[in-house]
């Protein structure tokens, strides 16, 4: 069993806040973990970075995402209540809640145009999609930011195989350099070098 989608942390968020006078972040995340019947597992799953536990990380996000849709609100670092709205909003929807639900609500409208996206593997970011009901903003980034370095990585791996064995070797020196070693380089000459690339003096 995987980390249920993010989107199925929103109503036993609401939920427990709604019931509740005051509720912690530690509160909704046991609740949560309880309400969803995660397992060990699931509760072990990390997001892409390592950063973070993947329930933990939507637990945080579905209740940024009821705030911003005007449903609660913080008192004091770490503690949260039901507006007056969440209440009536929870009462129209006493067993399920969705993204779908939150944008009905115009002040949410506003918060996520454009605030968070989706990348599968391949995708070019003039293809990216408006965030989906599975992934926290966290781990869209994330699936983002390595889809972007693969990508990079592509094309710079495409350009190197493309120059000259002279530019190569000029490649190398400079890379060499830019990490630190030698306080100078050069490039030796095209042919009858004896195979070397370049030479680097040391910083003595």
């Amino acid at each position: 069993m995987a980390c249920p989608k993010f989107d199925a942390f929103l109503f036993p968020v609401m939920k427990y806040v709604g019931e509740h006078e005051v509720s912690t972040i530690g509160e909704l995340r046991e609740y949560c973990a309880t309400f969803l019947k995660l397992s060990e597992e699931d509760l072990r799953e990390r997001i892409q970075s390592g950063k973070q536990s993947k329930y933990s990380n939507r637990v945080g996000w579905a209740k940024t995402y009821l705030a911003k849709a005007g449903l609660l609100e913080s008192t004091s670092k770490g503690k949260y209540i039901a507006t007056e709205a969440g209440k009536a909003f929870l009462a129209k929807h006493p067993t399920r809640l969705t993204l779908a639900d939150l944008n009905t609500i115009e002040s949410f409208r506003e918060f996520s145009d454009g605030r968070a996206y989706e990348a599968e593997p391949g995708t070019s970011p003039e293809e990216i999609s408006p965030i989906s009901d599975e992934h926290a903003p966290d781990e869209l980034i994330d699936r983002l930011v390595k889809n972007l370095n693969s990508t990079v990585e592509d094309e710079l791996l495409q350009r190197i195989k493309g120059v000259t064995p002279l530019a190569f070797e000029r490649l190398v020196v400079d890379v060499v350099r830019g990490m630190g070693y030698g306080i100078d380089s050069e490039v030796t000459k095209a042919s009858g070098d004896g195979g070397i690339d370049g030479v680097i003096r040391e910083d003595t």
